[in-house]
């Protein structure tokens, strides 16, 4: 568990819990955004597989199970997809679907990121996603993207590489409790970022 330099009672509630889901509290000494605490954490994990999960447990921990599952089948990386095996996008489904906020910023991922850096991975942003120690420890040192693009960069780097990564469908639902707000500064941020990507992996060789 990482704590991003948080100056509210974050870690003292995680203390409380440590006898009952034991954990290794990270405690990063300022604010890094979720990329930089997402590396952070996997630079620190240990074990033959590496994931990590969005907090606000949009998609279910045990969802991690299918993509350990196909890692166990011989991918590098694996992913969750919001979009499932029928086709149909989790994000528009259910009672509460995803604000018109965050479709509009997903949109604007697909179209500035995920067709040009990823090819046919149809969702790079779901929260979900599993990495062999081999892998993570390639491709986290790499990573320079500490806020909203990091995942971006992390699988470009890995096809780069010539990675094998799989997109597995999984369970999500949309999340009341999402501190994410979009913003026009955020979408300049993205872009921004995902301008960089190509231009700071411009030596990183190919080849796994």
């Amino acid at each position: 568990m990482v704590d991003d330099g948080s100056t509210d009672n974050t870690v003292s509630e995680l203390e409380v819990h440590q006898n009952v889901v034991p954990m290794t509290i990270l405690r990063l000494s300022q604010n890094q955004g979720k990329g930089g605490a997402v590396k952070a954490g996997m630079l620190q994990a240990k074990g033959k597989y590496r994931a990590f999960i969005d907090v606000d447990m949009a998609t279910p921990p045990q969802e991690l199970d299918k993509l350990f599952a196909s890692l166990e089948n011989g991918s590098d990386v694996a992913i969750g997809s919001r979009i499932n095996e029928q086709g149909v996008d989790l994000r528009l489904m259910g009672s509460k679907p995803q604000s018109l906020g965050r479709r509009v910023l997903g949109k604007l991922f697909r179209m500035i990121a995920t067709k040009p850096f990823l090819g046919n991975i149809r969702d790079s942003q779901c929260g979900a996603k599993a990495f062999t120690a081999e892998s993570a420890e390639t491709l986290f040192p790499l990573q320079q993207i500490t806020r909203w693009s990091f995942d971006i960069e992390i699988l470009y780097l890995a096809q780069k590489m010539g990675m094998r990564i799989d997109e597995i469908p999984v369970e999500w639902s949309a999340q009341d409790n999402s501190k994410l707000k979009p913003s026009l500064k955020m979408a300049y941020d993205v872009m921004r970022e995902l301008l960089s990507i190509a231009w700071i992996h411009r030596q990183t060789g190919s080849g796994s």
